[in-house]
């Protein structure tokens, strides 16, 4: 080290110069240059005493990046429920039941994840950037089918990107699964990975699709979960959000969807911010109705905590005809505080009739024999 510059540095002089009552005058210090080396050498050994102290107190403390809990998140989540950002567990169903017409039944597909809040609880956004990590959790009950893959699409404002994830599952879901679950009554499997964000050509609220894929008969996929789930992308890139109004700002929007070959999509959602606690009346829009080339949905349901698996259709706040736009007030005074779940599903029947002719099946039997239902499930918190 140059003693004698870091002397200047810290403004150090030969000479220095004291003021007197009569007048200023140059005192020369004996060996001032010796006297200034050394005093610079104490310096950087503090200097460097300090700096080792600090390094060993990161390493024995490292400094941890902040975590939030993801609401509604199961207990087996893979990541612990935790995540980088705010994040609540969304969950898409597909049924196809007879719950409006038809005998046969195929049971259900549930995909649910953990996905980052549009919005932190102070109003403002929530970004991400980069690879985002992702856990999906397919749920099938009473479905004979083979369950292939659970996947992601990531649909921008430009291009829907299929490939963003993909976990292949191929198996059947049977009470002597090792997946079965006696909580679920059906099976549970997790696929986990990432999605690369900066795929998209636009910053600014995007859609995540997560689905889960079963085929029934034939060559095809029979049946799937899909959804509308967005998030805010932020890699440096012009912002235009895939879902926007009028005058370019990104609408409320998370919806849930049940697919079925022929009758194509069914859709269940919300145009609502979804709030990180309720109280009093909580006032919610929903729409409940056909999807992309979906036969005419005729039934809306809406409930509290149902649990159907176990034949618990829930409190109902809304069960009447489809399609159905409006919004649902929740006395959340009649319930406890604490999480709760908020269900949508809309009923498409496949019965010949028109609008709702779904076809034949792979081995040429007709299709006209159930129900199609795209469901959505939002949890929330009641703090009164």
């Amino acid at each position: 080290m140059d003693y004698d510059n870091l002397s200047y540095m810290y403004g150090f002089r030969d000479a220095l110069v004291f003021p007197s009552t009569c007048a200023t005058q140059a005192v020369k210090r004996p060996a001032s240059r010796r006297w200034v080396r050394a005093s610079a050498r104490k310096v950087a050994a503090a200097a460097t005493s300090a700096l080792v102290l600090v390094t060993l107190i990161l390493v024995a403390h490292p400094v941890q990046a902040a975590t939030y809990p993801c609401l509604g998140a199961p207990a087996d989540e893979p990541n612990g429920g935790l995540y980088p950002e705010p994040r609540i567990f969304l969950e898409n169903q597909a049924w196809w039941q007879p719950t409006v017409s038809g005998t046969e039944d195929h049971g259900h597909i549930h995909s649910g994840a953990c996905i980052p809040r549009t919005h932190f609880e102070s109003g403002e956004v929530v970004k991400v950037s980069g690879r985002m990590a992702i856990a999906i959790r397919t749920v099938v009950h009473d479905n004979p089918g083979l369950l292939r893959f659970s996947r992601v699409h990531l649909t921008t404002a430009a291009a829907n990107h299929t490939g963003a994830f993909r976990g292949d599952i191929g198996k059947y879901c049977t009470t002597s699964s090792p997946h079965w679950s006696v909580a679920t009554h059906g099976c549970v499997l997790w696929s986990t990975g990432t999605i690369d964000t900066t795929v998209s050509k636009y910053d600014g609220f995007q859609e995540i699709r997560a689905s889960g894929n079963v085929r029934h008969d034939g060559s095809e996929d029979t049946m799937f979960s899909s959804g509308g789930w967005q998030v805010y992308l932020a890699n440096g890139k012009p912002v235009k959000h895939l879902r926007a109004r009028a005058d370019g700002s990104a609408r409320d929007f998370t919806e849930g969807r049940g697919w079925y070959l022929g009758a194509n999509y069914t859709n269940a959602g919300i145009d609502s911010r979804i709030p990180y606690r309720v109280s009093g009346t909580w006032s919610v829009k929903v729409h409940l109705g056909a999807g992309a080339k979906g036969v005419d949905a005729t039934r809306g349901y809406a409930a509290i905590d149902p649990n159907f698996h176990f034949g618990n259709a829930g409190t109902p706040i809304y069960d009447g005809a489809a399609p159905y736009e409006g919004t649902l007030s929740i006395d959340t005074t009649k319930l406890t505080n604490g999480l709760h779940r908020l269900f949508l599903r809309t009923d498409a029947p496949c019965d010949g009739t028109a609008g709702n002719n779904c076809g034949p099946k792979a081995d040429g039997t007709t299709n006209n024999v159930s129900t199609n239902s795209g469901g959505l499930v939002v949890p929330f918190m009641v703090n009164n």
